[in-house]
C-alpha cells in the first residue's frame, strides 16, 4: 500500500486489506458528472416518475456540495471529511477496517454509546472496557488505565472510542485527558472521538487541533443539533490524507442519496442563522427539567449535562420503573437504562420543546 510510511493510521489497518483490497470503482465516480453529457454507463432508468426527476441518476459517492457545506460548518477542509449514513456507518466501517475477527480489539469506556460494542461483536472483535470513574456527581476518563490497556500488546487494541460529550451520562471529559490519551497512543492505535453532542457543549471541538493528532478521527452527525435524525447523515473527519483516501474506497459506492444530501445541505445552511438560538432554547428547557427533578423525592441525582438530554438517577429500581410507567401512561416515552451496569436506577430523558417540558414537569410535580 502506497504512503504507509507517511500515515499514522494505514499501518494499523487489517493486514489483508492493506495488501489485497481493491476498492470498487463506480460508474459515477469514474466519469464524474457533466450536465450536458448522455450517460449510458450505469444501467439507470432514463424515464423518471413524475415529481421524482433527477433521482433516476446515481450521484457521486461523496457529493462535493455536501462536503463543502460540512467543511464550512465544522471548520475543516472538504478533503478531511467523509460523509456517511450517520455516525453508525463510520463506527461499523472503522471496526471492520481495523479489526481482524478473533484477533483484534476495540476499547470503550462505559457507560457510553452501546453501538461501539454491538459493531465490535458483529465483526468478531474483542471488546475491552475501561469504565469511567464515577466521582463528585460526574464521570471522568481513567486516562492512565486506558493508555496502559491499549498499549498492552496482548490486547491487540486497534481502536479506542471516546464519546465527548458522553452518552448516556451527558458530561464532557477534560480536554487534557483526551489529549493525553491520543498522544500516548499515536503509533499504537487509532482514537475515535465521537462528538455527536459537541454543539450543545461549551467545550471546543477537537477539529480545531486535528492537525496535531495524526491518529485521531472525529465523528459528527446531523441527527442532533441539525434535527435530521430521520435522514441519517454523519461524517468522519481526519487529518491523515492517505487513510481518508483508503477509507473512501471501503465505503459503499453511493452512500448518500441525492435527496438526503440536499436536505443535509439545507439543514446546515439554516443552522448558520438558527443554531445558536435553537441550542439556547434547548438549554433553557433542560434547566427547567433539572430544577423539577431535583425537587422530586424519588430522585437521588440529576447528573450535569452538556447535551440535549439528562441522566436522572432514582432512589431505587422500582422508583425508576414507576416513573417510566407513569410517563408512558401520559404518552411520554423515556429511555430506560436502569438495569445496565454503572447506570443502575437511571432513566435517560431527552429535552423536548416547551410543551413537552411542561407536560413532563406536571408529571414530576404529581409524584
Amino acid at each position: 500500500m502506497k504512503n504507509q510510511e507517511k500515515s499514522a493510521l494505514l499501518p494499523l489497518i487489517r493486514h489483508d486489506l492493506r495488501t489485497n483490497f481493491t476498492p470498487y470503482s463506480s460508474a459515477a465516480s469514474e466519469m464524474g458528472k457533466k450536465d450536458d453529457a448522455i450517460y449510458l454507463n450505469a444501467n439507470e432508468n432514463p424515464y423518471p416518475f413524475s415529481n421524482l426527476e433527477g433521482l433516476d441518476r446515481y450521484d457521486v459517492q461523496q457529493p462535493p456540495a455536501l462536503l463543502a457545506t460540512m467543511a464550512k460548518a465544522y471548520g475543516a477542509r472538504p478533503d478531511q471529511i467523509i460523509a456517511t449514513r450517520g455516525s453508525d456507518e463510520s463506527i461499523d466501517l472503522l471496526i471492520r477496517m481495523f479489526c481482524e475477527s478473533g484477533k483484534d480489539a476495540i476499547l470503550s469506556c462505559p457507560p457510553t454509546f452501546g453501538m461501539y460494542g454491538v459493531y465490535g461483536n458483529l465483526q468478531g472483535a474483542k471488546h475491552i472496557q475501561v469504565p469511567l470513574i464515577a466521582k463528585d456527581n460526574s464521570f471522568s476518563l481513567d486516562a492512565n488505565k486506558i493508555i496502559a490497556t491499549a498499549k498492552n500488546p496482548d490486547n491487540n487494541v486497534k481502536l479506542v472510542f471516546l464519546c465527548c460529550p458522553n452518552s448516556p451520562t451527558g458530561n464532557v471529559f477534560a480536554p487534557s485527558a483526551i489529549t493525553e490519551i491520543i498522544s500516548a497512543l499515536n503509533g499504537h492505535c487509532a482514537v475515535i472521538l465521537d462528538e455527536a453532542y459537541i454543539d450543545f457543549s461549551a467545550q471546543d471541538s477537537f477539529i480545531n487541533i486535528l492537525s496535531d493528532h495524526p491518529n485521531l478521527l472525529i465523528l459528527r452527525t446531523l441527527s442532533k443539533v441539525h434535527a435530521l435524525a430521520g435522514e441519517r447523515v454523519g461524517a468522519t473527519i481526519g487529518g491523515d490524507a492517505a487513510f481518508m483516501a483508503f477509507m473512501r474506497g471501503c465505503l459503499a459506492p453511493y452512500p448518500i442519496p441525492k435527496s438526503v444530501s440536499a436536505n443535509a445541505i439545507e439543514a446546515l445552511r439554516q443552522a448558520e442563522d438558527k443554531q445558536e438560538s435553537m441550542i439556547n432554547r434547548i438549554i433553557i428547557e433542560r434547566q427547567k427539567l433539572v430544577s423539577a427533578f431535583e425537587k422530586a423525592d424519588i430522585v437521588r441525582n440529576v447528573f450535569p449535562s452538556e447535551t440535549n438530554f439528562l441522566l436522572v438517577e432514582f432512589i431505587s429500581y422500582d422508583a425508576a420503573q414507576s416513573f417510566l410507567k407513569t410517563a408512558l401512561a401520559a404518552q411520554i416515552i423515556l429511555r430506560d437504562i436502569s438495569a445496565k451496569p454503572d447506570t443502575e436506577n437511571c432513566l435517560r430523558i431527552s429535552v423536548g420543546n416547551e410543551a413537552d417540558t411542561d407536560k413532563l414537569i406536571s408529571l414530576i410535580k404529581g409524584l
